[in-house]
């Protein structure tokens, strides 16, 4: 209630003239990828989903927020903790109000999405980071780009919009990789893809 609010815009242009609140379920991420800080640390920290539900029913009825942006690192890491969030905003009726996230790839499954879209969820932020499968080895992403395109294939079907992250300038990037992530990126099934630089931190 101290900030002014109304400066703060959305992530995506989908929710364009709506306030957007961003909620944080849990802390934490247990995956050691060579590029992240991982501020949060490897042990994931998780809220009661109840506490949860009430943030999110003040962020709507108080501060009238148009959309939710959950900031965990993957919100879907724990699926029945997940299910759970979503039957509760079912429940509460906030399933009227859009929201997004951020997932790994292989946490996403085909009955779980369908339950995050009928909850309100309407776009993931999958980090995918290399359309080269050498690249994700060496940085120790634990995924192949079969994995990651069905990820994107299944968020599709399911009536969600996935984002794909690409970070280029990894530590292994060539010129050849680089070009390698664009084409892969161009070839998936999403309208929307995000390119970050990666920058290394003394």
């Amino acid at each position: 209630d101290l900030f002014p609010l109304d400066r703060y815009v959305p992530v995506y242009r989908m929710f364009d003239g709506r306030r957007q609140i961003q909620v944080s379920t849990a802390r934490g991420c247990p995956y050691d990828c060579t590029f992240c800080s991982n501020f949060n640390g490897t042990k994931v920290r998780s809220r009661e989903t109840e506490q949860i539900l009430d943030e999110i029913g003040r962020a709507i009825h108080q501060f009238n927020a148009g959309s939710i942006c959950f900031t965990d690192e993957s919100l879907p890491i724990n699926a029945d903790r997940t299910a759970r969030l979503c039957e509760g905003m079912i429940r509460r009726g906030y399933d009227r109000t859009p929201w997004l996230c951020q997932s790994g790839v292989n946490q996403l499954t085909p009955d779980l999405l369908a339950l995050m879209k009928r909850a309100g969820c309407c776009c993931i932020s999958i980090g995918l980071e290399s359309g080269n499968q050498d690249v994700l080895d060496r940085c120790k992403k634990r995924i192949t780009l079969e994995q990651a395109r069905r990820a994107v294939d299944i968020t599709t079907k399911a009536g969600i919009s996935p984002d794909a992250l690409f970070l280029i300038g990894l530590p292994y990037d060539t010129p050849k990789t680089i070009l390698d992530t664009i084409r892969f990126a161009r070839s998936l099934n999403t309208k929307q893809a995000s390119f970050s630089n990666a920058v290394p931190f003394p």
